[in-house]
């Protein structure tokens, strides 16, 4: 079977006519051209089980682009509410840059200033006392090295050493030559003494004095007149000696008392650690 189709007309060519002739009939009247009524008949019922079914197919396909309609409808709402949200963050977000460009300034203003401060109170050189990282909690500040002989690697100061004050523990003072070092010593000075004074007891002394006279000479008086000697004469004096008694001066310089006694001098203190600003 053949089917021809112009404009809204449809033409079927049948070859099962009773006398074997080719039947024409028009479908859209349902009146048959060189047909019997029996085959244009049939014919009309197979169109209308097929438009039944077209129809029914139209209705579904209709049915599914309707709820196709809402489910873009939806979609496209869904898109609209989007927009919007992402309008609105976008907004958010353009007013957070601004807020966080301000921020960033004044961070940079906040480091300048305390860049600025910390080079006014701590330049580089400067010594401080610092008690250590196991009592602190914390690290040796960046830029900060112990005074303990050790190189410095950077900043201005690289390539010399620290000072080994924590070493040998030594104390800071002012001075017109920074980094000259001094070893303990005791300035002069003198000491009261007080002297109670002493005296020396001689005993006296006395001498004897002899003369020895010639051959025949009488005395020169009646206790030696009858005493003649021969010989020459001569005379001596018998030597003596003075009877001083010693004595002492009751001076004495005595230990240290009522005072606490080690190897140094020192005040009273509590040792530290020193770190020197390098960079």
């Amino acid at each position: 079977m053949l089917l021809f189709l112009a404009g809204a007309v449809v033409h079927e060519t049948i070859g099962d006519s009773t006398d074997g002739t080719t039947t024409i009939c028009d479908n859209e009247n349902n009146k048959p051209q060189w047909h019997t009524d029996t085959n244009c008949q049939r014919e009309a019922r197979v169109k209308t089980i097929e438009d039944t079914k077209i129809n029914a197919t139209v209705a579904a396909t209709k049915q599914e682009l309707e709820t196709l309609k809402d489910l873009i409808e939806e979609l496209a709402e869904k898109l609209v509410t989007q927009q919007e949200e992402l309008l609105e963050t976008k907004t958010t977000l353009s007013t957070t840059n601004g807020d966080l460009s301000d921020t960033k300034k004044e961070l940079s203003a906040t480091k300048e200033v305390l860049s600025a401060t910390k080079e006014y109170l701590t330049p580089v050189g400067s010594i401080v006392a610092w008690m250590g990282a196991e009592y602190a909690g914390v690290a040796i500040p960046t830029g900060w090295q112990l005074c303990d002989g050790s190189l410095i690697n950077d900043g201005p100061m690289k390539g010399n050493n620290t000072v080994d004050l924590n070493g040998e523990g030594r104390f800071l003072r002012g001075g017109e030559s920074p980094g000259t070092l001094q070893d303990d010593a005791v300035q002069n000075h003198k000491h009261t003494v007080s002297d109670p004074g002493h005296t020396h007891t001689d005993s006296g002394h006395k001498h004897q004095f002899y003369y020895i006279r010639p051959y025949g000479h009488m005395g020169d008086n009646a206790n030696d007149r009858n005493q003649a000697y021969p010989g020459t004469d001569s005379e001596y004096t018998e030597k003596g000696k003075a009877n001083i008694q010693k004595s002492t001066t009751g001076v004495r310089v005595g230990d240290v008392t009522s005072a606490r006694k080690n190897v140094e001098t020192r005040p009273k203190n509590m040792a530290i650690l020193w770190i020197i600003r390098i960079f």
